[in-house]
């Protein structure tokens, strides 16, 4: 893996203790800004180790916090502190704090009442998002009406009028539409508009359209300006407008819906798109606008830690009340976890990631901004402490030794090539249910089963496990298992070995599949042990397929089975990874190489969520971790000579074991820990 694989283009100091204030300000409420005081709000940010925030220019309700001699029309009715941006940008830049401006985009409250007509329409007249007496704003905005010209001058005011450090665009999405501009549109590309995959190319075209064009005025007028497009999501999907992109920003807040498995995913996808990026989560109990709520400060150590853990900066949302004060009680949070961040800053600026295994997403085939099999994915790798990227068929699979095709990649003419060609290069594939590849020595047996409705069971879900079937773990596949049947609780595919494919396990069925005529006890029927079924797992010498749903399964159901079956198969495939350890499958480990200080970083977190509440997890409690073993197998590549942990420079015990290994004792982990290893090569 290169330097250059994980550059950072643009902006060379993006900042790493961010806020995001939100000031989503209704119009009944009077006074707003009557208590802000400058010097107080620029003296509680910087107290707070804040070095970024960004503040409002205009919000979801469609109101203005400045003078504005384009649009006073949409100033907020009850601004009492009538130049209140202004002021806070100026005390702000007087500290040194920087100023992204926030704007919304396809959310605006204002517009929506006062345009309706602008509003994207669904196939049945509707506005997206929204029913028409619903509280809210959330009724998205088609920019590809005359809402678009309103944008662009709005945007042109904010460069002329305070020359922006950076710009945050908030709700930026592809949404297909039906407006009388889209039906236009369509119809002069060739799209048909009664076909749902047009209406989607055509509204990814629209989102490209105006990221593109719009951060093509702004560098014109301020080429220093960053630059950010909110969708609450990073994915490939941004490929094709990327270049619109200053810098990337995850939205991820844990207890707002995105739970605790969606920014690891997506930063190591993120990670590999060239771009600095800022892990973005909130100070709230839940989600945004919770006011008065506190997160508790263990859960702020581990999200802003794991941030740092990938190579990210850290943002953290809140919101300012509309008098204008600041939550002193919410800047003591922030500030306690942003003086740790501040501390290891320099040991984390400019690392990238080492590893040998990459997670090929599924998103390009599935509806879902989180499918099921890339979160089991995750979840097992992760647990199982390996090292891994996550890309998409437009990455450079050159730096990666094995790949990983989930359960939901469909065998395209694009996808063999994909496959063939990395195989060819000396690469070894795991592969799962779809990923039936000719190369990989499977063929896909005719699929004639179905259930009571008629659909076909392979890899659904059933509550009773209705078409579970058994797998008994055997050879090298089956370390640390007994040599018994263990339920697959999702059918797999049926699939029969093709040129140079090899069966390494057999499917053991059960007695019959659950029905409403043939059923037994509670849930699934036991294995019928008389009978040997299709296989569960074909190999080649350079490749494992399994026909079960692995990852969906593991997202579901959670087998422990299953995740020793994935960790096994790939250390088969490639041997042992570059980092282990001996604590819990809790513990988080992340390993990156800082090319200016010659050193592996060895990330370690251990905080557990919990579910005590029925819609989200929290952490408030960080239990410690005693006489921890870290193994790192430089394979030849380096040398560590010391390691310590950072920035405390405690120097940890090395002991050299075999086959090169290094072995680490951390006395204690408490919470989070960084290890700087002196190493001689680079790895």
């Amino acid at each position: 893996m290169t330097d250059q694989t994980y550059s950072n283009p643009g902006q060379s100091h993006l900042s790493f203790r961010q806020v995001h204030l939100d000031f989503h300000t209704s119009g009944h409420i009077g006074g707003v800004g009557a208590d802000f005081d400058p010097e107080e709000f620029a003296e509680r940010l910087a107290t707070a180790h804040v070095d970024s925030i960004t503040c409002f220019a205009r919000c979801h309700h469609g109101y203005l916090y400045y003078q504005s001699e384009k649009h006073p029309h949409l100033i907020h009715p009850h601004l009492e502190r009538t130049n209140l941006l202004d002021e806070q940008i100026h005390a702000l830049r007087e500290r040194g704090i920087r100023v992204p401006l926030y704007t919304t985009v396809q959310w605006d409250g204002w517009m929506m009442r006062e345009h309706p007509e602008w509003c994207c329409q669904d196939e049945h007249g509707g506005w997206h998002g929204q029913r028409p007496l619903e509280a809210g704003f959330y009724a998205t905005l088609c920019v590809n009406t005359p809402y678009r010209d309103f944008l662009f001058d709005h945007t042109r005011e904010l460069l002329e009028r305070f020359a922006p450090q950076g710009l945050f665009f908030d709700i930026v999405r592809d949404v297909p539409c039906l407006c009388p501009w889209c039906l236009s549109g369509m119809e002069q590309e060739g799209l048909d508009p009664w076909n749902e995959e047009d209406r989607m190319i055509f509204a990814r075209h629209v989102a490209d359209r105006f990221r593109l064009e719009m951060s093509e005025m702004i560098r014109r007028t301020n080429p220093e300006c960053a630059v950010f497009y909110n969708a609450s999501h990073v994915a490939p999907r941004l490929r094709s407008s990327l270049e619109s992109f200053s810098h990337l920003e995850i939205e991820s807040l844990p207890s707002g819906g995105w739970g605790y498995t969606h920014f690891p995913y997506v930063v190591r996808y993120a990670q590999g798109l060239g771009k600095e990026m800022i892990g973005m989560t909130g100070r709230f109990h839940t989600y945004w606008g919770d006011f008065h709520s506190y997160k508790n400060k263990a859960a702020l150590e581990f999200e802003c830690f794991q941030m740092l853990a990938h190579g990210a900066g850290c943002s953290v949302g809140d919101q300012l009340v509309p008098s204008g004060k600041l939550d002193m009680h919410a800047y003591e949070l922030i500030g306690d976890v942003f003086q740790r961040v501040q501390a290891v800053e320099p040991w984390v600026r400019g690392t990238r990631p080492l590893g040998r295994i990459a997670l090929v997403t599924t998103e390009e085939w599935s509806q879902s901004e989180q499918p099921l099999e890339m979160i089991g994915a995750v979840r097992i790798l992760q647990e199982c402490g390996f090292q891994f990227s996550v890309i998409d068929l437009a990455s450079d699979t050159t730096p990666y030794e094995l790949l990983i095709f989930p359960d939901k990649v469909p065998v395209t003419s694009r996808t063999k090539e994909f496959v063939d060609s990395f195989l060819a290069g000396g690469g070894r594939v795991l592969a799962t249910f779809d990923a039936t590849f000719p190369t990989l020595g499977v063929v896909s047996a005719p699929q004639h089963l179905c259930d009571g409705t008629g659909e076909d069971p392979h890899g659904r879900v059933y509550e009773r496990n209705d078409f579970a079937d058994y797998l008994v773990p055997l050879g090298p596949l089956g370390r640390d298992l007994p040599e018994t049947p263990h339920v697959m609780y999702l059918r797999g595919r049926e699939v029969i070995p093709g040129e140079k494919g090899r069966v390494e396990l057999s499917i053991t069925p059960s007695f019959f599949d659950r029905s409403p005529r043939r059923y037994c006890s509670h849930q699934q029927s036991p294995p019928d042990r008389s009978r040997t079924g299709l296989p569960a797992v074909i190999s080649t010498d350079r490749s494992l397929y399994f026909a079960h749903p692995l990852f969906t399964t593991y997202c579901e159901r959670s087998p422990r089975w299953v995740k020793l079956l994935v960790r096994n198969a790939v250390e088969e495939l490639i041997g042992q990874d570059v980092c282990s350890h001996d604590g819990p499958s809790g513990l988080i480990s992340t390993v990156r190489y800082h090319p200016e200080k010659r050193c592996l970083l060895v990330h370690l977190l251990y905080y557990v969520p919990e579910r005590r509440g029925r819609s989200l997890d929290v952490i408030e409690d960080v239990v410690p971790l005693h006489d921890l073993t870290i193994t790192l197998r430089p394979r030849g590549k380096f040398r560590i000579s010391r390691a310590e942990i950072v920035p405390d420079q405690q120097i940890l015990p090395i002991l050299a074991g075999e086959n090169d290994e290094v072995r680490i004792t951390v006395p204690c982990l408490q919470g989070a820990a960084i290890i700087a290893c002196s190493c001689q090569g680079v790895p």
